[in-house]
Formats: structure tokens, sequence, C-alpha cells
């Protein structure tokens, strides 16, 4: 029978590998990977017995025998608890699993108000809301597109006849003076997508602030769902942003 102490010791190692492969671009807050997965909120639901098993671990390490007799053996059952985290960390939860689903977005189309729209942005706390135009995506209404609409050098007042297709070009994904959004196929785990608002800016001068997912991630393809960096990194659950009604003023 093998050493169940040697088995642990090996599957701590690979854990800790595949977190390191995890953390590389999000960067780390602990000395230690798996103390970054136990307080991340992924992590949160295996905290208990990784604690254990750290401490375990830290133990065979170190104070492995006293007078040649092992001060701790793993049980089979802490085995099976590094086994099940490495399994959960090498498959990880699609990343639609944390996204808004299309049918409970906030949805704007081209002839709505925009100052009723804006009035039920601020109710939700939604600042971007994805704007559609026959059935399909083509943009995005935000706060920066009101300040950009009102700053632009023609002047331009708005009042409730203001419809959201007056903001014209302003919409356009790549019109954003100061944010940026991305595009994930449905195929793409939460890592995924919680390293991209994680990385440093780098090359990019703007802020992303949203993720959408399409089948293949590709605009001009059917939108899926719409992540948030609150969705993956703060205290919000996935997927409870509530419908939206259109209905005519």
């Amino acid at each position: 029978m093998e050493n169940r102490s040697m088995v642990f010791l090996d599957l701590y190692r690979q854990l800790e590998e595949t977190l390191e492969q995890r953390f590389r671009e999000s960067g780390r807050k602990y000395g230690s990977v798996v103390m970054d997965f136990m307080n991340d909120d992924e992590g949160a639901s295996f905290r208990e017995d990784l604690n254990v098993c750290r401490e375990v671990r830290n133990l065979l390490s170190h104070h492995a025998a006293i007078h040649g007799q092992s001060v701790v053996e793993p049980s089979e059952a802490l085995i099976g608890v590094l086994r099940e985290v490495i399994e959960y960390v090498r498959r990880p939860q699609p990343a639609m699993d944390f996204a808004t689903p299309r049918d409970k977005l906030m949805i704007a189309y081209l002839d709505q108000s925009a100052l009723r729209v804006m009035r039920e942005m601020q109710k939700r706390g939604f600042s971007h809301v994805p704007v559609f135009q026959h059935g399909e995506f083509m943009g995005v209404f935000s706060v920066s597109t009101v300040f950009s609409y009102v700053i632009d050098e023609v002047g331009h007042g708005m009042d409730k006849r203001t419809t959201i297709g007056d903001f014209g070009e302003l919409l356009k994904l790549d019109n954003h003076e100061t944010e940026r959004f991305e595009f994930v196929s449905k195929k793409a785990s939460y890592w995924d997508v919680r390293d991209r608002f994680e990385r440093k800016r780098g090359q990019h001068t703007k802020r992303l602030v949203a993720i959408f997912v399409t089948e293949n991630g590709q605009f001009g393809e059917r939108l899926l769902g719409m992540i948030t960096p609150w969705d993956v990194i703060g205290q919000e659950q996935p997927g409870q942003a509530a419908p939206f009604v259109n209905e005519t003023e």
C-alpha cells in the first residue's frame, strides 16, 4: 500500500503548481498560492478543508517524525479533498455561470427615452446597458456616454424627447473615451475573465468595464451574457441582475 503521507504531499505539490498557473496573471496576495485560493471567492467552499490540509502539510514538511514515529498521517478523506480541489481548479466553472444572462440584462433600444433609461439605470444600480438595434447588439449606453454627449463641441442638450438613438456614434464600443469592452466565447472559464479584469492595463489606456459572452467570442454574434468586474471579483452573486421591462413611456 502506498504511503499516505507521500501521496498527500505529492497531491499538495500538484495543487500548488496548478494554482501557480492560475494566479500568474492576476498576482499574489499571500505567500502561499493555496492561501490565495482559499481566500478567493471561488475557493471559499474549500476553505476549511484546505486549511486543515495546509496544517497537515506543514507538519509533514517540518516535523514529519518524532523519535522515529510519524507525528501525523493524512486520512483518505483528506487525500480525497486534495483530489477534489485539484480537479476543480483544473476544470474551473464556465464564465457564463458568473454572467448575467441575456434574458436578465437591462437592455436599451434606439427609440427609447434616454431619461427613462437613465432613471432605470440609477434605480437598479447599473452603469452600462447593452443597446440593441433590429434585435442585434450594437453598442453600450453608459454614464460616460452621457458625459461625452453633453460636453461634445456641438453643445448637445438633453430633454425628455432625447432618445438613445440620439447618442449615435457614441454608443459604439470603440467610441467610449475611457472604457473598453471585450468578448469571450461561451467556453471561457471563470479564470479567463478574471485574469482579463485583473491584468494591468499595459498597452491599454482604457479601463475594461465589461466582457460580453457570445458563441465564439466575436462581436456580431448573438449576445449570451454580460460580465462585470463585480461578478468575478466583487461581492455580488453571479447572474443576479434584475430583468428590465421595456415599456412605452
